[in-house]
């Protein structure tokens, strides 16, 4: 898909032959006509590409400031990068089969389900408003305990509604209604598998699973809809989140005077990565009580809740048959680490204010 690329070439090379690559995306599409004959999430990262990109003239603009000789050197890199690009599972109808508002569901055994498919039941407008709140001001406070404090509490909300929503669908006796389903995330350097170690924690946090395209930049979430939602917006304000708490410890040196900021860094989100995904699965454990269910609801959730959990397991096994673990042979700086659990446990040890729901 066009993020796919655009992740994935910037990731690799560079932010100019990711803008190049954006130009033959929107010209392609033009010339192919292919209108309204886009699946919803197609036409939604097309839409999502910079305004710079979509207002210029697709590629002649390229070549009129006379550097003909960069832009084919350019072109030529891309062609040699788009060539080797891995072979990703099908996430929606391609462009000119597909048509707006109306994806058509796959199963397990064919392709991958679309992920816009209408059969995914819409997260309630007013749960989104109080979870985004929630996040802009975890990332704008400057007390890391104020900023986990604020976190946990969107993710109980969250979690709750997707509760509340699987209770009602079973009352409906409509829960087998909807399959697991995908997206692909962005995970930039530096630090990209440190970073991937904090989407894992956070889409386990949400019933979820994580896989890292190597090389790429690229991360498949699978899971259910209100959930893989709940990961998007959660693990994006917590990258938001570590990376200034990170960051206000500046340079770092060992015991030597060598330069050890990279290592402290690297070691600091990882000391983040588990730490938070602990606090965000109690958060999630504690969804129950915020969604106000009675004992018999709670267990009547239970078994659902673990097929729910084998469907995501079945469904990542047969897009990824050939999976293995992610293993850091970084080295870890103690520092490093213990500063990202304490940015991640402050808020248990000095959390003082109410928050408002």
């Amino acid at each position: 898909m066009p993020a796919d690329v655009l992740a994935a070439v910037a990731f690799r090379r560079s932010g100019r032959l990711a803008s190049m690559a954006a130009r033959l995306i929107l010209a392609e599409h033009l010339a192919g006509g292919y209108h309204d004959r886009l699946a919803p999430k197609w036409q939604q990262q097309l839409n999502s590409m910079p305004a710079d990109i979509k207002s210029a003239s697709p590629l002649s603009d390229l070549v009129n400031a006379g550097n003909a000789d960069s832009v084919m050197s350019d072109a030529r890199r891309l062609h040699e990068e788009l060539t080797w690009f891995p072979d990703l599972r099908q996430l929606c109808d391609p462009p000119g089969t597909g048509v707006a508002g109306a994806a058509r569901k796959r199963s397990i055994s064919g392709n991958i389900a679309a992920a816009d498919s209408a059969d995914h039941p819409p997260t309630d407008p007013d749960i989104l408003r109080k979870v985004r709140a929630l996040l802009a001001k975890a990332e704008a406070t400057e007390y890391e305990a104020e900023a986990e404090a604020f976190t946990a509490k969107a993710q109980t909300l969250i979690s709750a509604h997707s509760l509340h929503h699987l209770l009602e669908s079973l009352q409906d006796d409509s829960a087998s209604g909807e399959s697991p389903t995908m997206v692909r995330l962005a995970v930039e350097r530096p630090y990209e598998r440190e970073k991937f170690a904090l989407l894992a924690e956070v889409a386990r946090a949400n019933r979820c699973r994580a896989i890292l395209h190597t090389g790429v930049g690229l991360a498949s979430v699978t899971g259910f809809s209100l959930d893989i939602e709940a990961v998007e917006l959660i693990y994006t304000s917590l990258l938001v989140q570590a990376t200034h708490a990170m960051q206000a410890h500046g340079s770092q040196t060992d015991g030597w005077g060598g330069n050890s900021t990279r290592t402290f860094r690297r070691s600091f989100l990882v000391g983040f990565s588990g730490r938070i995904g602990e606090r965000l699965s109690r958060a999630g454990d504690s969804a129950a009580t915020e969604a106000t269910m009675t004992q018999s609801e709670r267990d009547q959730l239970l078994p659902v809740l673990a097929s729910r959990a084998a469907e995501v397991d079945s469904f990542v096994d047969a897009a990824f048959p050939h999976l293995s673990s992610l293993r850091s042979r970084a080295r870890i700086d103690g520092s490093g680490y213990n500063a990202g659990v304490r940015a991640a446990d402050r808020a248990e040890l000095g959390a003082r204010r109410s928050l408002a729901s």
